[in-house]
């Protein structure tokens, strides 16, 4: 999840959110999602590399919420653990992750 926690900040950093390295994950992706809407709604229209840029941070927006949703926050608030199984599973989704932002990034 540290890993994880630099791919996020890094990300926000891209998309020009201030101060990534102060705030929660929520956060920096609420941020991250505002963003996108407006990358999505421009004054004028998106070229085909501005589409697929927007749409590669996209699919990294939801890697995030997705990891955090599944398994960071079961273990970081409550304190619980991961059987072996859900260690390697968190383990591909956090690599999944962090390869498809070293594409973008």
């Amino acid at each position: 999840m540290r890993v994880m926690e630099i791919g996020v900040q890094y990300l926000g950093k891209k998309l020009r959110i201030p101060d990534t390295h102060e705030k929660e994950w929520q956060a920096i992706l609420n941020s991250v999602n505002g963003a996108l809407r407006r990358m999505s709604n421009p004054a004028t229209p998106l070229t085909s590399r501005q589409k697929a840029k927007r749409d590669s941070y996209a699919k990294a927006a939801a890697h995030l919420e997705n990891v955090k949703n599944a398994w960071r926050n079961n273990v970081m608030h409550p304190k619980a653990s991961y059987t072996s199984e859900e260690a390697e599973e968190v383990l591909q989704a956090v690599k999944t992750y962090m390869q498809h932002l070293a594409t973008i990034l």
